[in-house]
């Protein structure tokens, strides 16, 4: 019968000097490797943002457009709202009627004639 034994082996620690310019060639290597990481980490992140920022601008022209196109038509409408016919017909719809000849006071320039009015120091009104 062939059997195994078992024969313990004594191996002799080897001791290696430790290789220098291998360690910093390992560490240019790894620091190189950030870098380039990291270049290109921050690429994406200028286009990401330039792209942001071009959404950002597009999105705030068409609302400057809509905002452009609100103010004209408002400025139409109180053109239209402030014109002789309109403020007339909305003056007889409150009942409001123009003022009869007794009723109106014509005011004279100052001295200077400047264009400056001064009215009367008495008005009488009729009952």
């Amino acid at each position: 019968m062939g059997g195994y034994y078992h024969k313990a082996i004594q191996n002799a620690e080897i001791r290696r000097p430790m290789d220098t310019g291998a360690m910093r060639r390992l560490v240019m290597a790894v620091s190189f490797g950030i870098l380039l990481i990291g270049g290109f980490a921050f690429s994406i992140w200028q286009h990401v943002e330039a792209v942001t920022f071009g959404y950002r601008t597009e999105r705030l022209r068409q609302e400057r457009q809509q905002l452009e196109e609100k103010k004209r038509k408002l400025e139409l409408e109180r053109a239209y709202q402030s014109s002789p016919e309109v403020v007339e017909k909305a003056a007889r719809d409150l009942g409001l009627v123009g003022p009869d000849s007794s009723q109106v006071v014509v005011a004279n320039k100052t001295r200077t004639g400047k264009g400056r009015a001064r009215l009367p120091k008495a008005v009488k009104s009729r009952p």
